[in-house]
Formats: C-alpha cells, sequence, structure tokens
C-alpha cells in the first residue's frame, strides 16, 4: 500500500478521539493502533479523555493534541460544559466516540457544531 500522504496541505481535518480514560486497554489500544496508522491521511488527531489516566498516550508515535476533561465520578455535568467549550475552540470535522462511557457527549459535540459523528461500540449487538 502506498503510504504518501494522499494531501500534504497545512490544514488537516481535526478528528476528535474520546474515551472514558486512556489506561491500558483493549479500546485504548485500538485509538493507538488507528492513530499510528493513519499517518499517511490529511489528518490531524486530538485525544480527549474523560479522566486524567494516559498511560498508553506514550504509544502514539505521531504528533497529537492531548486534553483531559477531567471528569468527576459519577454524574458530572460540568464535563459535558468542558467539552464543548473546548469543541468550539479547537473546531474538529469529526467527533469518535467509542462505548457507552462516551457517547452521552455526541450531545455537546452537535451543539458545538461538529457535523460528523462516529461511535463505535466493540461489543457485538446480536440476539
Amino acid at each position: 500500500m502506498n503510504k504518501e500522504p494522499i494531501n500534504n496541505c497545512l490544514n488537516k481535518k481535526k478528528v476528535v478521539h474520546i474515551v472514558p480514560s486512556f489506561g491500558c486497554g483493549g479500546l485504548e489500544k485500538v485509538v493507538v493502533n488507528l492513530i499510528n496508522n493513519s499517518a499517511h491521511y490529511n489528518v490531524k488527531h486530538v485525544l480527549i479523555s474523560l479522566t486524567t489516566d494516559f498511560e498508553l498516550a506514550k504509544e502514539i508515535n505521531v504528533p497529537v493534541e492531548v486534553y483531559c476533561l477531567g471528569k468527576q465520578p459519577g454524574n458530572d455535568i460540568f464535563s459535558h460544559l468542558k467539552l464543548f467549550k473546548l469543541l468550539k475552540r479547537i473546531k474538529p470535522a469529526a467527533f469518535h466516540s467509542y462505548n457507552f462511557g462516551t457517547i452521552e457527549y455526541h450531545l455537546a459535540a452537535k451543539l458545538a457544531g461538529v457535523s460528523c459523528h462516529c461511535a463505535l461500540r466493540p461489543w457485538p449487538w446480536r440476539r
């Protein structure tokens, strides 16, 4: 596969990846692999964690913006407000969540003007 950049312009599209935490786990490894294997695309990755655990961030080998919302245990409505303000400031092209721990944040992303949304659930929904 050709690994040359598709579009080598300065205005890369920002893709936000939001995770409950970025500690050691399968979901986090999926995000690391996705980011590391997309360097040839015209994308700038933004990693947002609800908590301060960033253990697997050291495995990312491409430039990435990293933010922490500092979510408190339980229902923390202020984390939604923090995300809204952050998204208004960084203006991402896409918002990607990975499980039910972050799916509720799509509303804040929609209200912040992010038009492309993706929610990945790592377990099957078959009967």
